[in-house]
């Protein structure tokens, strides 16, 4: 009896997928998402120590493309243009070779940078895309 190769149980980003707005990006180079908790410093008279509340979370992440049109430009470029930022989801799947996946949507994104051109001889172009969002939530997951 053979053992099975752990290591395909192992996300990989071949096995990944990104889409904005339920359109699929597929020249995605990179993409990341996290949360990070806030607290707010409580201490005491009389007790040395130093506490923590919470105080809720923010999200914030970052896509980079490898640059092939301009149809993230002008989604994002529209809301600096107008004031008017457009409502954005970001759907990310990571996955596996066995085809199970985990999914992460985000939601009240926001692009708050926009680099509108960066060349450097003999180098192909990315865009870096930082956002923030509102709301995370785990969509399917993987349980083995």
């Amino acid at each position: 009896m053979t053992a099975a190769n752990k290591g395909n149980k192992v996300l990989s980003a071949n096995e990944c997928s990104i889409w904005v707005n339920n359109e699929l990006w597929s020249d995605i180079a990179k993409a990341t998402a996290k949360v990070k908790a806030n607290f707010e410093k409580v201490n005491f008279v009389g007790d040395p120590k130093t506490y923590q509340r919470y105080q809720g979370y923010e999200g914030e992440g970052s896509l980079t493309l490898n640059k092939t049109n301009s149809k993230a430009s002008e989604l994002v470029f529209e809301g600096f243009k107008t004031g008017n930022f457009p409502d954005i989801k970001i759907i990310a799947k990571q996955g596996r070779v066995d085809g199970k996946a985990e999914r992460w949507e985000v939601s009240g994104v926001i692009f708050n940078e926009l680099t509108l051109f960066d060349m450097e001889s003999s180098k192909l172009i990315q865009q870096e895309l930082p956002f923030t969002f509102v709301e995370a939530d785990l969509g399917d997951k993987i349980d083995d």
